[in-house]
């Protein structure tokens, strides 16, 4: 029995050290609100300075809700082109200039969970912001017989997709990823950006001790195996 357990403690020791980060499950059906838009009056220049994409601003005080799963996607913008009384091509790659086509949008999380705002008399939003890219170019070609007709191939990368947070019982992931086509000026096509937000809570699994507890315990039960292990050669160097 002594030798089993001389064993199975560094084993046990691992389990209790690496179980401290297990426990996340997605939270069904949390109402939550949000507010979204660029940091700035929204205009995403192109490289003539003159044409742009224009983010909207007009994501406020919306509500939303995670659904069955824990996680829902939501319409962060609509996004529009504007060639600022240019015919031709602009674009927005450049090796010139690495900053062309870059924006920021600002995302505010409201937890409306009425359980959490009896529970917290504080409940403080959660803001992220995240930085994306525009990329490829659009134009619009001068009237012909009266017709509009132009082009566009524009595109986003998200450098910087995921956030997370806690607020309230939950914790909060946003990952903004989602790119909708945006046509030429005069097409009328409005593009979109989208984001998913999942809500987790924390279950029984994942409440464990303080941390120096939690290290003593580990430590403990490290040391108490290979004392065992000590002791019993010790005895079978004797024998021999």
């Amino acid at each position: 029995m002594k030798r089993l357990l001389s064993l199975l403690a560094p084993t046990l020791a691992l389990l209790l050290c690496s179980s401290a980060h297990a426990g996340m499950v997605s939270a069904p059906n949390v109402d939550f609100g949000y507010d979204s838009g660029p940091d700035d009056n929204g205009k995403v220049f192109t490289d003539t300075g003159k044409g742009y994409v224009q983010i909207s601003n007009d994501r406020k005080n919306l509500g939303g809700n995670t659904g069955p799963s824990g996680t829902t996607r939501i319409a962060v913008a609509t996004l529009t082109t504007n060639a600022g009384g240019v015919f031709g091509t602009q674009t927005f790659d450049s090796k010139v200039d690495p900053t062309l086509g870059v924006y920021n949008i600002v995302l505010t999380l409201t937890d409306l969970d009425p359980n959490d705002q009896a529970k917290f008399k504080d409940l403080k939003p959660l803001t992220f912001t995240f930085t994306g890219k525009f990329t490829g170019a659009f134009g619009e070609n001068p009237p012909k017989n009266g017709v509009n007709s132009g082009f566009s191939n524009v595109g986003s990368i998200f450098p910087d997709a995921v956030k997370e947070g806690d607020m309230g019982s939950y914790h909060w992931k946003v990952v903004l990823d989602s790119y909708g086509y945006v046509g030429y000026p005069s097409s009328g096509k409005q593009g979109s950006l989208g984001a998913d937000v999942t809500a987790s809570k924390v279950t029984s699994a994942a409440i464990v001790p303080e941390p120096s507890t939690m290290l003593l315990s580990c430590l403990g039960l490290s040391l108490l195996g290979a004392a065992r292990w000590r002791k019993g050669r010790r005895a079978l160097l004797t024998l021999a």
